[in-house]
């Protein structure tokens, strides 16, 4: 397959962040190790069903949701396709197979079968905004910590499923953001500061698509129980409409505010597309706050720019003019980390 649209290799592994991970915060676990390894055919976590909404409520309490990055911030290269097994080089021609399923949602995509058995997601397209959009937010998520899918730009677009397996219920492997409220971290889950941190980064990105199946829950590698799972994590899964309300859409981006309350740290995307869908509203905690400053501002403008020079936001067949101008992209970004960093704490 020689796509010579405008496309992404998309491997969809836990991010490069989870996937060698640096010591976590005093008194919290280690996390596993995630790789990019194409997963065998049972993407789903082995669990009698009559057992499954027990073990994903177990798995939920004691979820993760970030993890200190293996590689310093302020070195991550955003710029590079994501490094690992299964890797592409940018730009690569990617010969597969392809194969007649149905697919999910409206984005132009297609299963496709590579020479090592594995089948992989393309998507393509000047015109499909999750072409542009996931490769910039996935990577910004995989450089702070966050779990997310990893996606290659080449001549296509391929998706491999994350090495570890969904943990599914009786409504599917995804997840909604008030259940988030059930972690536990005295049970091993993250802590209060790492789930706002995660809040208010979907915020900063636009992340108004938040349906349960647009996040996933996961079982990472070595954490297989025969009933259960001891190695859990939320992750945001399709972040393809992202930065501004219609997706690489500066205007839009530029007119959205990142606190619905300044003053009492309050957040909500009640004025975005489904109103945010699952995600309603929150008081995020100076903890919180914090944590996701203190990363964002490690990151450079070159880096920033970068980002959105390797996303190729300016092809965007859709772009306004201004959105043309990746310093546009980079000046909104930085205004959208002075409302996060530049304020008075959040009250306690």
């Amino acid at each position: 397959m020689r796509d010579r649209a405008a496309a992404l290799l998309v491997a969809a592994a836990v991010s490069a962040a989870l996937g060698a991970c640096a010591a976590p915060p005093t008194g919290q676990s280690r996390g596993a190790r995630p790789s990019a390894t194409p997963p065998p055919a049972e993407e789903d976590l082995l669990v009698p069903p009559a057992l499954r909404e027990r073990v994903r409520a177990d798995a939920l309490r004691r979820a993760r949701v970030w993890q200190a990055p293996a590689q310093p911030i302020a070195e991550a290269d955003l710029a590079a396709n994501p490094p690992g097994p299964g890797a592409f080089r940018a730009g690569e021609d990617v010969d597969c197979v392809f194969q007649l399923r149905p697919s999910e949602g409206w984005s132009p995509k297609f299963d496709c079968r590579l020479a090592d058995g594995s089948v992989v997601k393309v998507k393509y397209g000047h015109n499909s905004v999750e072409v542009f959009a996931e490769v910039a937010a996935t990577r910004l998520l995989s450089a702070l910590g966050f779990g997310a899918d990893r996606w290659y730009v080449v001549r296509s677009v391929i998706e491999r499923k994350v090495a570890g397996r969904a943990i599914r219920g009786a409504h599917g492997s995804g997840w909604a953001w008030p259940e988030l409220d059930r972690i536990d971290p005295a049970a091993g889950g993250s802590s209060r500061a790492e789930i706002d941190a995660l809040r208010l980064m979907a915020v900063f990105l636009n992340d108004w698509d938040s349906k349960p199946s647009n996040q996933r829950l996961v079982c990472l590698p070595g954490g297989e129980l025969p009933a259960g799972c001891s190695l859990p994590f939320a992750i945001l899964q399709d972040v393809g409409e992202t930065f501004g309300p219609r997706g690489v859409d500066l205007d839009g981006w530029r007119r959205t505010p990142v606190w619905a309350d300044a003053g009492t740290c309050r957040v909500s995307m009640k004025d975005l597309p489904y109103q945010g869908a699952t995600f309603g509203e929150a008081r995020i905690t100076e903890a919180g706050r914090r944590l996701l400053a203190d990363e964002l501002r490690q990151l450079s403008p070159a880096q920033v720019r970068a980002l959105f020079v390797a996303a190729r936001f300016a092809d965007y067949a859709r772009q306004s003019r201004a959105g043309r101008d990746v310093d546009n992209w980079v000046a909104a970004f930085e205004d959208r980390v002075r409302q996060i960093a530049d304020r008075v704490p959040c009250p306690q």
